[in-house]
Parts: structure tokens; C-alpha cells; sequence
């Protein structure tokens, strides 16, 4: 499945993506694992720091059309693994 969905990828993709994993300047982890980390409860900081992990991910430039690739039932264990496949964090549930 890795290879459907980064095969079509051009080379400049497919190093934005590898440097996901290096580690931040500024913080002591991966941009993976900062992309990964959602607020808590619904502010305007948590907000805004969604928005800002947003346009780290827009700007790879990675089509939507990548995730017609990928098989019904996995897509939210893929991008939500800590959540549980949850796609909303707990708050949205009170």
C-alpha cells in the first residue's frame, strides 16, 4: 500500500515527506509527531496551531486524490493512530 501511495509522488514530494521525520530545530521531536498532537479543548490557540499543522501538510502538495488509494476502514487508523481511528478529539464528544 506504501508504494500506491507515494509511487506517483515526484521526487521533491517524496523528500518532503522522508523529512517529516528528522527531527525540529525548536522542539524535541519529529514534524511527524508535532502534526500528530491535537489541543485539548477548543481555543483560539488550539486553533490556531491546528491551522499552522495544516499548512506544514498542504504545503508538500500532496493531491486529495491520494487518499481514493487508500482501502475503506483504514484511512482513519493511518491518520488518526492514537485517537483510536477517532477522527474528532474528545472534546467534540461532550
Amino acid at each position: 500500500m506504501i508504494q500506491a501511495l507515494i509511487g506517483g509522488l515526484d521526487h521533491d514530494r517524496q523528500v518532503a515527506l522522508d523529512q517529516l521525520l528528522e527531527p525540529m530545530e525548536e522542539k524535541s521531536l519529529s514534524r511527524l509527531a508535532w502534526l500528530k498532537i491535537t489541543g485539548a479543548a477548543p481555543s483560539t490557540r488550539n486553533m490556531a496551531e491546528m491551522m499552522e499543522r495544516l499548512n506544514c501538510v498542504r504545503q508538500i502538495g500532496i493531491s486529495r486524490d491520494v487518499a481514493k488509494l487508500v482501502p475503506a476502514g483504514v484511512n482513519g487508523d493511518l491518520i488518526f493512530p492514537i485517537s483510536g481511528g477517532r477522527k474528532f478529539p474528545r472534546w467534540r464528544d461532550r
